[in-house]
């Protein structure tokens, strides 16, 4: 639970490889309602990554030691952070050595989201892990707003550029699967008959022809 007493049912990877620092982070996340994932390396941390990419679970935020053995915390934020895949993961690095704001600097400049000085109140250890999930939720949500405000507008430019009511119905059609991403159905009753289109699949990229007139029947 938060400090408000409401699940926040968000998952927490955390990268140590002191096992007592891992274990006293892990349990100050799970009581707060967090899920912990807890590794002991950058290597451990980039194939638990891989294996949940591939089932689509994963973290919303990884808690990196700078002080890994295999590679420090600041190199495995910029691997994460070049990569498409995990771009959006945010990372929140910590560390038990008193190195000024040094190492908070080379925190933010690999591109990590804040640093923790640790030991930590458990309150500050969970407001940072709040604060790094609800930026990322944030951001997500408004990257998810512009791909369809995108999507929308490339729907309307097909439907205008249709030049009969069959590629009218048709454009509907694929604009509403690549909305939506399911199958659509749309028709469109004229006074001497009336057409219909599907999509029984999410649409490909939309491939419109220059706008032109659309032809009316006679009468």
């Amino acid at each position: 639970m938060d400090g408000n007493g409401k699940q926040t049912e968000s998952t927490v990877m955390v990268v140590d490889d002191v096992h007592a620092s891992r274990y006293a982070l892990g349990a100050v996340l799970r009581r707060a309602g967090h899920s912990v994932v807890p590794v002991a390396s950058g290597g451990e941390a980039l194939t638990e990554l891989d294996l949940r990419l591939r089932r689509g679970t994963l973290p919303d935020v990884a808690l990196v030691d700078v002080g890994l053995p295999d590679m420090s915390g600041f190199e495995l934020c910029r691997r994460l952070k070049s990569s498409p895949t995990t771009a959006a993961l945010p990372v929140v690095h910590f560390s038990a050595v008193s190195a000024g704001p040094g190492f908070r600097c080379r925190g933010l400049d690999s591109g990590g989201e804040a640093y923790l000085s640790v030991p930590a109140e458990p309150e500050e250890i969970q407001a940072v892990v709040r604060a790094a999930v609800r930026g990322a939720r944030m951001r997500t949500g408004a990257e998810a707003l512009a791909r369809r405000l995108t999507l929308l507008s490339e729907t309307i430019v097909c439907v205008q550029a249709a030049r009969c009511m069959t590629e009218l119905v048709r454009a509907a059609a694929e604009g509403a699967a690549r909305l939506t991403g399911s199958p659509a159905w749309s028709s469109c009753s004229v006074r001497r008959g009336s057409c219909t289109g599907d999509c029984p699949a999410p649409a490909p990229a939309p491939r419109c022809r220059t706008p032109r007139p659309m032809r009316r029947s006679p009468g």
